[in-house]
């Protein structure tokens, strides 16, 4: 489709002008992925395999590969009608690896996952990242995209926002830890009183107003010898700025 208005660049080039080089580039993965319901996992891969122009003596090889990083080895032949959602968002990631693609578009990712599906998500996504690959990543869920986005977009009654970057929405919120530490001294209290204002509780201690970013902090914990067998940050940020973009709090 042709744009109204507006423009995308590609590494510099307009998609408009130039649609089948920028496509090599980008992989998308939707929100609801949509395959040949009685298809094998492994005959689907291997068809997408081969409209991404992968030689046809590395198809196989390269199916097996991708099924193989998103965890579904082993499931080669179940048909996609039997996949649970979370096993279809992972076949259309191992889809969208092929080609080794520059960037990836990924729609909706954490809605409808178990807590095990959430987490592989937010991992996999990591790698890609990690690897060289840029990640652009739409969803609802600001908690998930909080602990894993480097740089945040809103789009508010069609417009966007200017880019943020988490880390400077954590330098100006606040948030709340809770941990245990199972060799407390009496050096722990002041140590957590210089993050914030704490309380004790029967078994664990809570840390409030805190500004530091909460992996920094448990970080330094361990560095200094403490067996930190608890720590869960309870911070709300992302989800307070958009609140603060989109007028909620009036």
């Amino acid at each position: 489709m042709s744009p109204h208005s507006g423009k995308i660049l590609v590494d510099g080039i307009d998609p408009a002008s130039a649609k089948e080089f920028v496509s090599e580039k980008i992989a998308w993965v939707q929100e609801n992925p949509l395959f040949e319901t009685e298809s094998s996992i492994f005959e689907l891969v291997k068809y997408f395999a081969s409209l991404r122009g992968i030689d046809r003596v590395d198809i196989e090889r390269t199916a097996h590969y991708v099924l193989l990083t998103v965890g579904l080895s082993g499931a080669e032949r179940l048909k996609v009608t039997r996949l649970s959602m979370g096993m279809r968002k992972r076949l259309s990631i191992a889809v969208a690896m092929l080609g080794n693609p520059k960037y990836y578009l990924f729609d909706e990712m954490f809605n409808g996952l178990d807590p095990e599906g959430i987490k592989f998500m937010k991992d996999k996504i990591s790698e890609l990242r990690s690897s060289g690959h840029g990640i652009l990543l739409s969803s609802h869920v600001l908690s998930e995209l909080q602990s894993i986005a480097n740089r945040v977009i809103l789009i508010i009654n069609g417009e966007t926002t200017e880019p943020v970057t988490l880390a400077d929405l954590l330098s100006q919120g606040q948030s709340t830890i809770r941990l245990r530490v199972s060799n407390p001294d009496e050096k722990l209290l002041e140590r957590l009183k210089a993050y914030g204002t704490v309380s004790i509780g029967q078994d664990q201690i809570t840390v409030s107003g805190v500004k530091l970013d909460p992996s920094t902090i448990n970080a330094e914990l361990v560095r200094a010898g403490y067996l930190v067998a608890e720590f869960v940050s309870t911070d709300n940020i992302l989800g307070e700025y958009f609140a603060q973009k989109t007028g909620a709090h009036e």
